[in-house]
């Protein structure tokens, strides 16, 4: 009998420990990465246990009065699982989380799974039984792989790019001048789309000191000045592109382009993919087709990854 176990701080080396072995785990699903927003996204999580055993692990949050999302808070959410569960207990899990919620009065629920490419294996029972109760896709947003290594398949506008930021004495590697890249950050995001960026400097300060081997920043310069930053995150099968920007100048010199061309290069393996983050906006309604275009030329192609939604209190009992 699965039970499901809501989550407290006792908790928190079990739950660590269940991530740090799962063939789906990510560190956005530690705890120290998760609580560093408690206070926008109020935990809800769940543990799920078969006798003694640890089986599954669901990051979560509530959301307004009779809402819970798993997660909001991150780009996707999803349930962990340890390596032994079979698809029929992960159809049970999921049975436990729609009782409780309905118990709780919760009428709309929210899931991102974590997508295929983060896998070890695969892993995607959850998305059945996300058809199983009934839940409709909500949104649905492209990303874009490059596969890891030297890159292929360059656009001939890319080569160019990059063949000039080399002659025009640009170089590229591993940074830790933040302070110089995030008013960049901040100031591109709003230009272009009058959004903040989704953490502030000193979030990325404090995640970069909790996970110093996971998140990495890498520049491009010219002369000893930055002409182009790119923030990632990485996982055991992943290096995802967070954040990319460039000054005029940089952009002018092709930065971006070389420092991708030495990402793709350099710094992805042992991962399998390069991963540069979504093209879409308004969950997915609108693709920023000449983004999407930008990143593709690199060699890359699309990928999906969708959130679901539910109605807790229309499944049956």
């Amino acid at each position: 009998m699965i039970e499901l176990v809501p989550y407290d701080e006792s908790l928190r080396q079990d739950w660590d420990e269940l991530v740090r072995r799962s063939p789906n785990g990510h560190f956005f699903f530690e705890r120290s990465f998760l609580d560093y927003h408690l206070d926008r996204f109020p935990s809800a999580s769940f543990l799920f246990r078969d006798g003694r055993r640890w089986l599954g692990a669901m990051p979560g949050h509530s959301r307004g009065e009779h809402g819970w999302a798993s997660h909001r808070g991150l780009t996707y959410g999803g349930l962990v699982l340890a390596p032994e569960p079979r698809t029929a207990q992960v159809m049970e899990m999921f049975r436990r989380l729609d009782a409780h919620l309905r118990e709780q009065g919760v009428c709309e629920a929210l899931y991102r799974p974590l997508p295929w490419f983060h896998h070890d294996q695969p892993c995607q029972a959850s998305e059945y039984a996300m058809f199983q109760l009934g839940a409709k896709t909500s949104s649905c947003l492209t990303t874009t792989l490059v596969p890891a290594g030297i890159p292929s398949s360059l656009s001939q506008l890319r080569r160019r790019k990059i063949r000039k930021a080399t002659a025009d004495g640009v170089t590229c590697g591993p940074d830790d001048d933040l302070e110089t890249f995030w008013p960049l950050v901040t100031s591109r995001l709003w230009e272009r789309f009058a959004l903040k960026p989704a953490h502030t400097l000193e979030e990325i300060r404090l995640l970069k000191e909790r996970f110093p081997q996971a998140i990495e920043f890498f520049a491009a310069k010219k002369d000893g000045a930055m002409v182009s930053g790119c923030l990632t995150f990485r996982t055991r099968q992943v290096l995802h592109m967070q954040y990319l920007h460039s000054s005029d100048a940089g952009r002018d010199e092709g930065g971006a382009d070389l420092l991708i061309d030495w990402i793709l290069r350099h710094a992805t393996a042992p991962a399998r993919w390069f991963c540069m983050g979504t093209s879409c906006e308004n969950g997915g309604r609108v693709l920023n087709e000449g983004l999407q275009g930008y990143k593709e030329s690199f060699g890359g192609h699309a990928a999906t990854y969708c959130e679901y939604a539910w109605n807790p209190q229309e499944t049956p009992p």
